[in-house]
């Protein structure tokens, strides 16, 4: 099973004028019905930072090691609407950084994945490392946007090469970062 969190925000409204918690619904149907084609159960909820860090020390202390965790963490794009504040970012890292640097025993260790959307200073205020982008998810994104029939490219950059940035025509449109 695959369990999914989101994370509540304030509401909010795109450049469209449609609600953060319209488009939260549109996306869990997609995922649903992604899941499907996959064969996969997917268990999804949303509830708000603080009911997060609850769920994480939960988690912690029952000692689940089987347990992969991947925050995702999109700020700055233009199509989710209001960005939110440094504050806010910085916390949300901080929590996922935690979240999955340490088992329920208090060992440290590596237990998931973080990916942000357009870099941020924040990430080095909360000591992640470089998470260098693997060739098959280049792959993968080359295969989704069908590069070689479109003015779409995928690539690899960044200096720890944890980047992978989707362009069109050569400019820049998005460029995710991997952390842990």
């Amino acid at each position: 099973m695959v369990r999914l969190i989101g994370i509540k925000w304030q509401e909010e409204e795109d450049l469209s004028g449609v609600t953060s918690t319209r488009r939260s619904e549109e996306m869990k149907t997609r995922l649903y019905e992604h899941a499907k084609t996959f064969g996969l159960r997917l268990k999804m909820k949303e509830m708000d930072k603080e009911a997060l860090v609850t769920e994480m020390k939960k988690t912690k202390k029952r000692g689940i090691r089987s347990e992969w965790l991947a925050f995702n963490c999109a700020v700055g794009l233009p199509q989710m609407g209001k960005g939110k504040s440094a504050s806010s970012l910085v916390e949300f890292l901080r929590l996922a950084n935690d979240s999955i640097r340490l088992d329920g025993e208090g060992v440290s260790g590596t237990r998931g994945i973080i990916t942000i959307a357009r870099e941020s200073k924040a990430l080095s205020e909360v000591g992640l490392q470089a998470w260098r982008m693997r060739e098959d998810s280049l792959m993968e994104a080359k295969e989704l946007i069908r590069e070689t029939e479109s003015f779409y490219c995928a690539a690899i950059e960044g200096v720890k090469e944890n980047q992978l940035v989707l362009s069109y025509m050569g400019i820049p449109l998005v460029k995710v970062s991997s952390w842990t």
